[in-house]
């Protein structure tokens, strides 16, 4: 709306660099339509991909009649003539700025570019600035959420309680509705329950993943993680899950040793799993294969304490049903035991 003003039109646009995608994408417009938000310009594409291919500005004061002009706006708009600059920080391109003069016979000079190039430059320092700040807050939360995540795991001794905790701590981290963590058992060679929220607990409760198959049994295998974004159509997909729609697997590893796999599926269409997604996955996974170690760890030192204390109360009925004699003789045994013991 400023650079409008500031050139003297009645609509412009943002358009910001979808570096994954190779597009512009509009992020902010003023005087024009919701029609706007559906245009994605390639390089080269229209003025603003010009200007962006070339990153230099420029001026069109016949756009109706510029063989370059992008079709959507001219069926949409009445723009006659656009005013763009690049969007530059530090040489990397950040977007494109536009002005629109819109059914009259207003042209733009070499002034208004200069105006609007003065005007893009702070704009864009503007916008990286707001990048940056954005990406600390979110650096901020996801620490936070892992915080509360480790704290929430770490906090639970018994096994079955720890693996609920890291499917939460996944549902929490990804947005979704179903998640699982699957165990490697070493005897049958196979996965098996470990803990599951959503509507696939029941499902997989009672179910082994043998080595190699389906998705979870693939990762166990290669011990590298997977993010199919079309499961239906994957060469990993089971009959036994008909309505996922996209997956996302990862190994849990302690020392090098399997321990099982973490999962993670969406039946949402459209949702993907981002790369940050699959980053944020591998850190729970970290964090999970220490709490399992840990909890298997306590569960034989308790297990392990159970049978003594049950070896001390047999031993002491035993002893309480002798005679005397049969005390002393089992103390003098004892005693010369232990000595031969210390020589």
């Amino acid at each position: 709306q400023r650079a409008a003003e500031l050139v003297g039109t009645a609509s412009g646009a943002v358009f910001l660099w979808d570096e994954a995608a190779q597009v512009l994408v509009p992020q902010a417009w003023h005087g024009m339509g919701d029609w706007f938000k559906e245009l994605r310009l390639r390089l080269g594409e229209g003025i603003a991909g010009r200007v962006a291919e070339r990153r230099t500005g420029m001026i069109v004061n016949d756009y109706r009649s510029w063989p370059h002009a992008v079709a959507f706006t001219l069926e949409r708009s009445g723009i006659t003539a656009i005013l763009a600059e690049p969007l530059l920080y530090r040489d990397q391109l950040l977007g494109v700025i536009t002005s629109n003069a819109d059914g009259s016979e207003r042209s733009f000079t070499e002034h208004d570019r200069e105006l609007l190039a003065l005007f893009a430059t702070q704009a864009a320092i503007a916008i990286e600035n707001a990048r940056l700040y954005a990406a600390t807050e979110a650096r901020a939360a996801e620490l936070e959420a892992f915080r509360e995540i480790d704290q929430a795991i770490t906090a639970r001794l018994e096994l079955s309680a720890v693996l609920e905790a890291v499917v939460a701590g996944a549902m929490q981290l990804l947005g979704t509705q179903h998640a699982q963590v699957l165990l490697w058992d070493e005897a049958t060679q196979s996965l098996r329950y470990g803990a599951a929220l959503g509507t696939e607990k029941e499902r997989v409760r009672n179910q082994k993943f043998e080595f190699g198959r389906g998705i979870n049994g693939t990762v166990a295998q290669t011990r590298q993680p997977l993010v199919l974004d079309d499961y239906r159509a994957s060469p990993y997909a089971l009959p036994e899950f008909p309505d996922i729609v996209a997956t996302i697997t990862v190994p849990v590893l302690f020392e090098d040793r399997l321990l099982g796999i973490l999962h993670a599926h969406t039946t949402q269409p459209g949702k993907r799993f981002t790369p940050d997604d699959l980053r944020h996955f591998q850190m729970l996974a970290g964090q999970a294969a220490i709490a399992i170690e840990n909890a298997r760890l306590y569960d034989a030192t308790v297990r392990q304490l159970s049978e003594l204390q049950a070896l001390h109360e047999t031993g002491l009925a035993i002893i309480s049903r002798l005679t005397l004699d049969e005390q002393l003789e089992v103390l003098v045994q004892r005693l010369g035991q232990a000595a031969q013991a210390q020589r």
